[in-house]
């Protein structure tokens, strides 16, 4: 499976994409914020994924080539949650327009992952073509109290982290509908 993570390098999307690369699955990062990162951090993770033949880097205009062929859309719209809202907002006109230039297309999978409800809202409005997909839509919300997002960034668990696991196994499955881990998670 080809999996577009858009931002595969914020705390969420890195963890997804070592993952699917552990699964031997292709990952495109699509970089929309990498900028608004810690530098070092950064260049960390691209080493780290750099060594694997199966991840890609590429620009958000790039996202028609990426998609060719098939693939499922993931977007951690919870990395960028901490962002100022000068940045939250250059990255989600970024994501509007990256994700508009699938209007045309056949509408693969897409999964937004996100701890406010309320940040779909302006995703729905632009991007009504691809919301109206109901069936290819899976919007996961995390409790905003979890404490993976106080973990520092590329920070390594020593174990498994019930969120990960629980975020990956809704993805893999492709379960369309709104789904909040708030019950399934020890906080």
């Amino acid at each position: 499976m080809k999996n577009i993570i858009l931002g595969s390098l914020g705390t969420l999307g890195f963890d997804l994409s070592k993952r699917f690369l552990e699964l031997g699955e292709a990952v495109f990062h699509i970089n929309i914020g990498d900028e608004f990162l810690d530098e070092q951090k950064l260049e960390e993770k691209k080493m780290l994924f750099g060594r694997n033949c199966n991840f890609q880097e590429r620009c958000y205009t790039e996202i028609l080539e990426a998609v060719e062929g098939g693939a499922r859309i993931i977007v951690p719209l919870i990395d960028w949650e901490r962002f100022d809202e000068r940045k939250k907002q250059i990255v989600t006109d970024r994501l509007i327009l990256c994700l508009e230039r699938l209007r045309n297309m056949e509408i693969p999978f897409f999964t937004f992952i996100s701890q406010k409800k309320d940040i779909f809202e302006k995703l729905k409005t632009n991007l009504s073509s691809i919301f109206s997909q109901q069936k290819r839509i899976q919007i996961i919300t995390v409790p905003e109290q979890y404490e993976w997002m106080n973990r520092i960034d590329g920070e390594e668990q020593e174990e498994s982290d019930p969120l990960i696991e629980e975020i990956f196994a809704l993805i893999d499955r492709e379960t369309h509908g709104e789904h909040q881990l708030i019950d399934k998670l020890k906080i």
